[in-house]
């Protein structure tokens, strides 16, 4: 029983994480938009 009991802090856990992921994600985004922008402006 005791194992069910942690179930709800691990999808805590992942959830954290899975956003951390998406935050992540977005700035790799970002910053490739910004490096193809400054690489068009080189051309």
């Amino acid at each position: 029983m005791s194992y069910l009991n942690k179930i709800p802090k691990q999808i805590n856990l992942f959830r954290r994480r899975l956003a951390d992921l998406e935050d992540e994600d977005r700035r790799y985004k970002a910053e490739a938009r910004r490096l193809q922008a400054e690489m068009s402006k080189l051309q």
